[in-house]
């Protein structure tokens, strides 16, 4: 590494600061929309304090079952609350535990202070500090748990329970609840999203160590400000309803959140608390991709710098559009690019459709399932084959028949090109298709919309391969193709083809036999476009990536179908 490059910032204090920038869709937020605070007068008091105002501190206390006024000490955010605890704690030598998602002020006030960072939390320590919800898993801790290992290798608990008052059903029990010597944290960032008032505190029932932090916080800052103090006194009054709305905004978001994670292949368990998911990616994301989604404006915090390796932090509140284009993007940008023809207009995908509900389309599946149901599976193909198409760098063309439902179909595509098809046979609407693109220079790959689970996957392979192959096929289970890609069209690649026959797929190539193209066969796949096949559909089941196709066809009764 050259001296003027820096290195990766270690922590998300770090990450922040370095790379966040206003305008940016933060994708990765972990705090509660921002709370509406009336105008109001500073408390009375000549300067800032650990202690005042006591209004504000009974009404923290308030908010746990066993603590008064005088068990809560007041600081500049958790930040400054953990700092202080780590001051009064610790110190040259001294061993400590730090669970996982450990905030960064406490880290490194303990490592300036030379204390000894244990491996293990069942080694002797003067204190353990974990995370409850943890960071970013948003998984609840057994605190009793952690309270009785503490207390058995002699350790003072810190509980760092910023994200506790956002829990579905009410928040868990505090440590300081749970364990008269244990410690909580709290603060108005997490569930107010008042960040900037710069609240927080230190919640416990041992009186001369809370003695020690408030002296803490009295040389590190004072005390939080006057103003800040005030307002927070007007926060604290609309906590509950607050909390309850965010809680509320998050039931209601978090199963698209879910939803798209899942469609792009990504794992995660379930978050029992908090405002996040730590999610892993299907292929890992480097600091590259990062940076370059940044530029799109969407920034992710990678799950390196709060010790969750391999994953990025993602907010349950993540809007669904911008969600879906960071992590289309993200599936796109773990590609070896090189294999791929250029994005800047050098390849094309075309997805040729009827319109759903338009005369003739699904005629085999209608039959089976009857029309009213075939329409609808229309619909959720097309859509589900427009967001597996809307992965990639290439350009893309909705080619639709009959050219009066265009209009009624541009509002499915958004970032799509749609065009009219033109008249004439399948083999003929193919070949315009193509020639449409290809004579513009670009490779070109066509799909239908009856393939709905198709894996992108298998576009990328056909774009990789055009860049050696005159034509690339992928076989259909019924020996007809379900792709076809080129990089110049020939019209009589489709002599003598008969279409919606077993034979389709031997006649194309043996007449690029003669044409002398070379070709490339992808992996076999189905398409759907009749009883059997749709059935085969089922089976394949909730692995399959098709999510509109998966809720109609778990949305259809049997007396729906035919």
């Amino acid at each position: 590494m050259l001296c003027n490059e820096p290195a990766e910032p270690a922590d998300v204090i770090a990450f922040y600061e370095r790379y966040f920038e206003p305008g940016m869709v933060d994708l990765s937020a972990s705090s509660a929309p921002t709370a509406v605070l009336r105008p109001t007068a500073p408390v009375a008091s000549a300067h800032s304090s650990p202690f005042h105002p006591a209004e504000l501190r009974a009404a923290i206390a308030s908010r746990y079952r066993t603590l008064t006024t005088d068990d809560i000490v007041l600081a500049n955010g958790a930040s400054e609350a953990l700092a202080a605890v780590a001051h009064a704690i610790l110190g040259l030598g001294r061993p400590y535990f730090a669970a996982p998602g450990t905030y960064p002020s406490f880290l490194a006030a303990a490592q300036r202070m030379g204390a000894a960072r244990l491996a293990s939390p069942s080694e002797p320590a003067v204190l353990h500090i974990v995370v409850n919800p943890t960071v970013p898993a948003g998984q609840l801790l057994d605190i009793a748990g952690c309270a009785r290992r503490a207390a058995q290798v002699g350790a003072v608990l810190v509980a760092d329970e910023v994200y506790r008052e956002l829990t579905p059903g009410g928040p868990p029990p505090a440590a300081a609840d749970i364990d008269s010597s244990a410690v909580s944290i709290g603060d108005l960032s997490k569930p107010l999203g008042l960040g900037g008032l710069r609240i927080g505190w230190v919640a416990t029932r041992n009186r001369a160590l809370l003695a020690a932090v408030a002296r803490e916080v009295e040389l590190l800052s004072g005390g939080p400000s006057t103003l800040s103090a005030a307002a927070a006194i007007d926060a604290m009054g609309q906590f509950d309803r607050h909390v309850a709305e965010t809680l509320a905004a998050r039931a209601a978001n978090a199963p698209a959140v879910r939803e798209l994670l899942g469609r792009f292949g990504w794992t995660f368990e379930e978050p029992a608390a908090g405002l996040t998911v730590s999610a892993r990616p299907p292929t890992p994301i480097g600091a590259p991709a990062l940076a370059e989604l940044r530029a799109k404006g969407l920034f992710v915090v990678p799950g390196e710098v709060l010790g969750a390796h391999g994953t990025l932090r993602i907010s349950l509140l993540a809007g669904a559009v911008e969600l879906h284009e960071a992590l289309s993007w993200l599936d796109t940008s773990s590609l070896d690019r090189s294999s791929l023809p250029r994005a800047d207009g050098q390849c094309e995908l075309i997805v040729l459709t009827k319109a759903p509900g338009a005369g003739g389309a699904k005629t085999r599946l209608a039959a089976a399932i009857g029309r009213p149901a075939a329409d609808r599976l229309a619909a959720a193909f097309l859509l589900d084959t427009l967001d597996t198409g809307s992965r990639g760098p290439w350009r893309k063309t909705l080619a639709v028949a009959p050219a009066c439902a265009l209009e009624a179909v541009t509002g499915l595509a958004p970032g799509w090109t749609c065009e009219p098809q033109p008249e004439g046979d399948l083999g003929e609407r193919i070949v315009a298709a193509l020639q449409s693109s290809t004579r513009r220079g670009r490779a070109a790959v066509l799909i239908g919309s009856d393939t709905p689970d198709l894996p992108g996957e298998l576009l990328r392979q056909a774009f990789a391969a055009l860049e050696s192959h005159d034509l690339v096929l992928g076989p259909a289970e019924d020996g007809g193709f379900y792709l076809i890609g080129l990089t110049a069209t020939r019209a009589d690649l489709f002599r003598s083809v008969e279409w919606s026959t077993p034979s389709v797929l031997e006649t194309v190539l043996g007449n690029a036999a003669s044409l002398g193209l070379s070709v490339h066969l992808l992996d076999r796949w189905a398409d759907v476009d009749d009883g059997p096949s749709l059935d085969a559909l089922r089976r394949r089941g909730h692995g399959s990536p098709a999510a509109a196709t998966r809720r109609v066809l778990d949305e259809l009764s049997p007396t729906e179908v035919k």
